[in-house]
């Protein structure tokens, strides 16, 4: 009876999961992410047999980072989902960029070939430079292993938002990249949050920047897309009006011929106009 009493005054209570307990579910979203994000742009321009319309520089720049970034979590010890993310996005952008020397430059390395050897330069950088940051100060550690890669990632959304506005299209650019990205990012950013290293918020916001970065650059992205879907006007000239020049091929002016209306006018006094058009062919 007294057992009874005691736990019924003092009942159990059931011990509160862990938040670390959420870093592998997280982790494995953010890798699953990164290692398709570039999957969507990776079908659409085999399908095509074309990279026209995504900008290489962007590629580039973002490969970059994650080399750059990775060699700072590599430095840090971080989360092996993190590592895990920053290299799968290596591998895919090595394909990305054998795909440009396949179909825009029309080199006769096969993609494989161009993906495998990217992919190993990629994880021999990584490595080389995650050695002198280990031992950097902490201070100069953060510039090169955060801020780089965030203003690498930064500087790789401009040239695909200058495409976007110079051309008022978006074909070309596959939209899943973004939707991976974001929900990637964010859940890497979970990683870090719930990492017991990065328990302040300072410390999160300086691991996570690159992160935050790519996320508040695909919003300025889908705003651009949105207003050259939805806000751009979209009037055309009629046919008839003499004022604009068809551009058509079936033009006579495009076939270097000739066009326009004759008016005649009666000499009566009702003054009734004639209107004949008519077409030509310079000689």
């Amino acid at each position: 009876p007294e057992i009874l009493n005691s736990r019924a005054q003092n009942p159990v209570r059931p011990t509160p999961m862990p938040p670390e307990r959420f870093v592998p579910v997280l982790g494995s979203v953010g890798t699953i992410c990164f290692a398709s994000l570039l999957a969507p742009q990776v079908l659409l321009n085999a399908r095509r047999r074309s990279t026209a319309g995504l900008e290489l520089s962007l590629v580039v720049l973002w490969h970059v980072a994650s080399i750059v970034y990775g060699a700072s979590l590599l430095a840090e010890e971080a989360s092996i989902w993190l590592l895990l993310s920053m290299g799968s996005f290596c591998a895919l952008s090595a394909v990305l960029e054998g795909q440009e020397a396949a179909y825009a430059r029309s080199s006769r390395v096969p993609i494989v070939v161009w993906a495998a050897g990217l992919t190993v330069a990629s994880v021999v950088a990584v490595v080389l430079l995650a050695v002198p940051l280990r031992s950097a100060p902490a201070a100069i550690e953060h510039v090169i292993g955060e801020g780089i890669p965030a203003s690498l990632f930064a500087a790789g959304f401009a040239p695909q938002l200058h495409t976007f506005m110079r051309t008022k299209s978006l074909e070309g650019y596959s939209f899943g990249v973004t939707l991976l990205d974001v929900v990637g990012s964010a859940a890497n950013c979970g990683v870090l949050l719930l990492s017991p290293t990065r328990a302040n918020a300072p410390s999160f916001f300086v691991s996570a920047l690159p992160f935050l970065v790519i996320i508040a650059l695909h919003g300025v992205l889908i705003s651009v897309a949105l207003h050259i879907t939805f806000g751009l006007p979209k009037r055309a000239p009629p046919d008839d009006d003499p004022a604009h020049a068809r551009a058509d091929g079936n033009s006579p002016a495009a076939k270097g011929g000739f066009a326009g209306t004759l008016l005649i006018s009666d000499a009566s006094p009702a003054s009734n106009t004639h209107e004949f058009q008519f077409h030509g062919r310079e000689p």
